[in-house]
Order: C-alpha cells, then sequence, then structure tokens
C-alpha cells in the first residue's frame, strides 16, 4: 500500500498503485482511500474538502477542483466496496462541489465540467432493497466535451 500524506493540509492518500503526475497542487482535508489504482495526471489541482473511496480512481491531466461551499466532491457512495466501484476521468475536466456514486464504473470523457451540486449516481432505487424493493445498477458513461450544471 502507497501512501501520501500532508500532515499540516489534512491530507491522506492510500493506493496500492499512486501515481500523482507533475506539478500537482493539493487544498485542505483531502481523504482518499483507494484499494488498486489512484492515479492524478500532469498539471492538476485537488481543491479543499474531498473524499474518495473506491476500487480504481483515475484522473487525467489538466484536472480542476475547486469548492465553491464546504460540501466538496464526494467520490464513493453506498457502494464503494464494489469490485466494479471504478471512476475514470479524461483530461481537461472541471468539477465543483459534486457527488458521484461509483458501485458501478463511472467513465467521463475529455472536456467535462460538472457545475455545482452535480450528483451522478449509478444506481436506481429510492425504496429500501431490504424492504424488498427492486433496485438497477448500471455504469454512467460521460463523452466528451460535456458541461453538466
Amino acid at each position: 500500500m502507497a501512501v501520501y500524506t500532508d500532515f499540516n493540509k489534512n491530507i491522506s492518500i492510500e493506493a496500492n498503485d499512486l501515481q500523482i503526475g507533475k506539478n500537482v497542487s493539493f487544498g485542505r482535508d483531502i481523504h482518499i482511500k483507494v484499494r488498486g489504482k489512484f492515479h492524478l495526471g500532469d498539471h492538476s489541482h485537488l481543491g479543499d474538502h474531498v473524499s474518495m473511496k473506491g476500487e480504481n480512481i483515475i484522473i487525467g491531466k489538466h484536472f480542476y477542483y475547486s469548492p465553491l461551499n464546504n460540501l466538496g466532491l464526494v467520490v464513493g457512495g453506498g457502494g464503494n466496496n464494489s469490485p466494479n466501484a471504478n471512476l475514470t476521468v479524461g483530461d481537461r475536466c472541471v468539477f465543483h462541489n459534486s457527488l458521484i456514486n461509483i458501485c458501478e464504473p463511472v467513465t467521463i470523457g475529455d472536456d467535462v465540467g460538472l457545475s455545482n451540486y452535480v450528483d451522478i449516481i449509478s444506481h436506481g432505487f429510492w425504496y429500501s432493497v431490504l424492504q424488498g424493493y427492486p433496485a438497477q445498477f448500471k455504469g454512467v458513461n460521460i463523452g466528451n466535451n460535456v458541461i453538466i450544471g
């Protein structure tokens, strides 16, 4: 298990395969725990209040995340222990405060923007599966050159 920490900024990143690119900058309060790969591309910025959990998280070059409030960027969700809990983000993407549930794979292309309060959910149920209601799980694919507001 590879670990990157910065106690002054309250940053902890753990992954079996940890790759942080050149000229990457970090904000504060970042907690990432990935069982497989965590790759963050060159010239990327992870701002304050980040929580990520899953199997593999691969983020391309020139990624930019900056919070607009204290909600932060959350990747994982209730299914983050699934072997399919994978997030792949292309190059030149900009995210703001968002929730990305990855109980199934989420793939985001190049040049994609996620505005404030955007949630990406990879399951479809609103009532409790513990009470017998049906549930559907499916990955999410977002192409290139997309802005979601």
